[in-house]
């Protein structure tokens, strides 16, 4: 089933293609019927590509990948997929499988604060690009203090180390040694990279895969009914007015209708 999902009809006919499709998680029971608590949706990108080749059967080679996540924002994953498919045509192996598994599961995003939908809208409709930005700064403040500490300890692990070889050795420059260990740590402390003037609506972040180094924008004036980088809400919007009209009289709800 998972083989079909992939390779959807006509992929052949293309060159490349993009699909997206959903991975229930929740086993229904004997009845059908799927508890409403459980592991949520998984969000499927995939990328087929077709090659040809007259020298092979049928003519083509067709491929796929897919990278499969809880992240509604599946969009992001495009341009590391190109370049795992690319390699998987050179070397169709699992170690090219396990290389985009393990880039894909690195991606940072401790630093991205989870907004409430209420927080979400403000920010969208905002045309101030630094709204909530205190709300960043804490989580990156709190990351730069624990990378501080982590170099503080392996700094101060070397010169106790270098300090007791002084020592050993009759050399009377540890003590000058340490006090300039200990104001450079205060300096490291002190300077932080600013953070300021950076658009608020994207979280960035990278991933990196094969070397290569992939900047990637996380949105985060999506709505949870909002897959990747398409809205069902603006399709609606847009071709909801070339759909023909029901007979009879409308009651208009503008609290229920996107278009208000």
């Amino acid at each position: 089933h998972l083989a079909e999902l992939m390779l959807p009809d006509g992929a052949h006919a293309r060159e490349s293609d993009w699909t997206m499709f959903f991975l229930n998680q929740k086993a229904p029971d004997k009845s059908g019927k799927v508890a409403a608590d459980g592991l949520p949706l998984l969000y499927v990108l995939n990328l087929v590509r077709t090659k040809h080749d007259k020298e092979v059967r049928r003519g083509a080679i067709v491929k796929a990948m897919a990278v499969c996540t809880r992240h509604r924002f599946i969009h992001i994953y495009q341009a590391i997929l190109m370049l795992a498919l690319e390699n998987y045509y050179r070397a169709p192996t699992e170690d090219t499988l396990a290389e985009l598994y393990k880039s894909a599961n690195q991606m940072d995003l401790a630093c991205m604060p989870q907004l409430s939908r209420h927080e979400t809208t403000i920010l969208r409709f905002s045309d101030d690009q630094n709204m909530f930005e205190e709300r960043f700064m804490q989580l990156e403040n709190e990351r730069n203090l624990l990378d501080s500490l982590v170099r503080d300890s392996e700094r101060l692990g070397l010169t106790q180390d270098s300090t007791l070889a002084e020592l050993a050795a009759g050399d009377d420059t540890g003590a000058a040694g340490r006090r300039g260990t200990l104001s450079d740590i205060s300096a490291s402390r002190m300077r932080a990279p600013s953070t300021r003037n950076k658009d608020r609506r994207f979280f960035d972040t990278e991933i990196v895969y094969s070397g290569v180094k992939l900047p990637i924008r996380v949105p985060m004036t999506v709505y949870p009914e909002e897959i990747g980088d398409f809205s069902l809400i603006q399709l609606l919007t847009t071709f909801g007015g070339s759909l023909p009209a029901t007979s009879g009289s409308k009651n208009t709800h503008p609290h229920l209708e996107s278009s208000g």
